[in-house]
């Protein structure tokens, strides 16, 4: 099985840049069988028909920039083009059609869409208002931290981890437009950091980075509707720690969630009828 990864490393480390990696199932083995580096610090990619879109930054000056790379072959990749960008965005994803290229920017604050045709500039974008939440050094700005596309291609939503809201937009022909009365107001100080939904979608699953938990959604039309919340950590941990990443298997049978601090992954059951999670495992 191939697969891609990216690093920020540094730049005289042979690390900041883009991993081929091969990971041989019966073997159990993993072995590197290319690397790519690049000239800014890779962040965030998606794929589509054999082409790469891939997000980096300049950390000097604080430039972004979405790049286009032919990956035909796994083996000899071309870059086609480089595009700066007036924001940097952290987090991208592609519409379900994939006619459009979605951006959310942790440092300014923004959501845009990009017709994948042209990424010289969105399409449309929406800023993020920020309102002061806790004293914590993450919630001092707003920070748009993941953005994903429902199903339907109804709507677009973007979890910010600065003002404890998951945006909703109403989106039509590459044009967010923000929906107040959908859009999530979430408690003070839960960080919301990242939101998959089960491959039905009938259920949308929120880890928050500073509350550390799980928040369940039931979903229909745009709206959520919390249904269950379960904490991330053994209920002996008493360290500091923060949620990190959260995946939901192919089959949305099982959802894994990663945490700094306690260094540990929780695994949870998922009920697919009713979407409720129940603990697994949990590897230290």
């Amino acid at each position: 099985m191939v697969f891609y990864t990216i690093a920020y490393g540094n730049n005289d480390d042979n690390r900041q840049g883009i991993f081929v990696l091969n990971f041989d199932e019966k073997e159990k083995d993993m072995k590197i069988l290319k690397f790519y580096p690049t000239l800014n610090k890779p962040a965030s990619f998606v794929i589509k028909d054999k082409k790469m879109f891939l997000s980096s930054i300049n950390i000097e000056n604080k430039k972004g920039f979405i790049s286009v790379i032919n990956i035909e072959n796994d083996l000899e990749w071309v870059e086609e083009k480089t595009y700066e960008q007036e924001y940097f965005y952290s987090h991208l994803a592609l519409s379900k059609s994939g006619e459009y290229l979605l951006g959310a920017s942790f440092y300014e604050g923004v959501d845009a869409v990009f017709s994948i045709e042209n990424l010289v500039e969105p399409i449309s974008k929406n800023i993020h208002t920020f309102r002061k939440r806790t004293d914590k050094l993450i919630q001092q700005a707003p920070h748009s931290h993941y953005i994903e596309m429902t199903l339907d291609e109804k709507y677009i939503y973007s979890a910010d981890i600065g003002t404890d809201e998951v945006f909703v937009y109403d989106f039509e022909n590459g044009i967010i437009t923000l929906n107040k009365e959908k859009t999530l107001d979430r408690p003070l100080g839960k960080g919301p950091r990242l939101m998959p939904f089960s491959g039905n979608e009938n259920f949308a699953y929120l880890i928050n980075e500073l509350s550390n938990e799980v928040n369940v959604f039931s979903y229909d039309n745009g709206n959520f509707k919390e249904i269950q919340s379960i904490s991330t950590l053994d209920e002996k941990f008493t360290g500091e720690n923060t949620a990190a990443g959260i995946k939901v298997s192919e089959n949305s049978k099982y959802l894994a969630v990663t945490n700094r601090g306690e260094d540990s992954v929780t695994i949870y059951n998922m009920d697919e009828i009713n979407g409720i999670l129940s603990l697994k495992s949990r590897v230290f």
